[in-house]
C-alpha cells in the first residue's frame, strides 16, 4: 500500500502551529499553507522538470516549484556538479513527510548519471570523518559548477 497524503512534519496535520510568543494563540502552518497534508510527489513529472537539454544532465536554472528544486539541487550534489551542503532547497521543503522519498529519488538519478555512489556525500566524508572516497579524484574536482544559483552563492563566502 503506497500512501498518496501525509501530514505535514511540522504541524502534524493540524495546519497550524504555535505562535512564536508562545502565547497560546495558533497561526498558520508556513510549511504546509493551512492545508495540514501533502500529496504523493509525481516523480515522472519533477524528473521532466529537472530534465537537462543533453543526456544524463539536469537544467542548468533552479526550477521554481520546491519539490523540482529539492531533486535538481539533491541530483546536483549527489553528482558532484555543486557539493555544498543543500541547505536552501532543504528548508524550501520544510514539513514536508516526502522528503526522504525525494531525496531517494536523487540518488538514484545521480547513480544513475555518474555510475558512482553519491559524489558530494563522499566529499563530505572525507572532509568531517577522514574517510578515503572510492574513487580518489572526485577529492579534486571542484565544489560547484557555474550554474549555482544566485541566492545559494552565498554559501561559498
Amino acid at each position: 500500500m503506497t500512501l498518496s497524503v501525509l501530514n505535514c512534519t511540522r504541524c502534524g496535520g493540524l495546519g497550524e502551529v504555535p505562535h512564536w510568543r508562545n502565547d497560546g494563540t495558533k497561526v498558520q502552518c508556513t510549511c504546509c499553507d493551512g492545508r495540514g497534508t501533502f500529496e504523493a510527489p509525481d516523480l515522472e513529472q519533477l524528473c521532466a522538470a529537472i530534465k537537462g537539454r543533453k543526456p544524463r544532465t539536469v537544467r542548468s536554472k533552479r526550477p521554481d516549484d520546491p519539490r523540482a528544486w529539492f531533486l535538481w539541487r539533491m541530483v546536483r550534489f549527489h553528482t558532484g556538479k555543486d557539493v555544498t551542503l543543500p541547505m536552501t532547497a532543504t528548508i524550501a521543503i520544510e514539513g514536508d513527510p516526502f522528503k526522504p522519498t525525494l531525496d531517494a529519488a536523487a540518488k538514484v538519478i545521480a547513480m544513475h548519471f555518474t555510475g558512482k555512489e553519491s559524489i558530494g556525500s563522499a566529499r563530505w566524508r572525507h572532509a568531517i570523518h577522514g574517510e578515503s572516497p572510492a574513487d580518489l579524484a572526485i577529492l579534486n574536482t571542484p565544489v560547484t559548477d557555474g550554474d549555482k544559483p544566485f541566492e545559494e552563492r552565498l554559501e561559498l563566502e
